[in-house]
């Protein structure tokens, strides 16, 4: 992964020290300081130098795609039947 690429699946630090903008994810804008061996979630963005990741899960099963899938982020149902289509 170069500088500024979105991390596309959770994955494994396989070489050097990384830095990781997970602000898309949470929000926060503190990068956070990941070192070789260390799991990396979908999502964050490798801020600096270049490094090398092993992915340990398809991107359908990322920890950012269970997230995203929670029903706290379910749309409510307003309840209302759609009479606007056409038969």
């Amino acid at each position: 992964m170069r500088n500024q690429e979105l991390i596309p699946a959770d994955a494994i630090l396989l070489k050097s020290d990384a830095r990781i903008d997970y602000s898309f994810v949470t929000g926060e804008a503190d990068l956070i300081a990941k070192k070789s061996g260390e799991l990396i979630y979908a999502g964050g963005r490798q801020a600096g130098n270049a490094v090398e990741l092993e992915v340990v899960k398809e991107t359908s099963q990322s920890y950012l795609t269970r997230l995203w899938n929670n029903d706290a982020f379910a749309k409510p149902s307003t309840g209302r039947l759609d009479y606007s289509s056409k038969k």
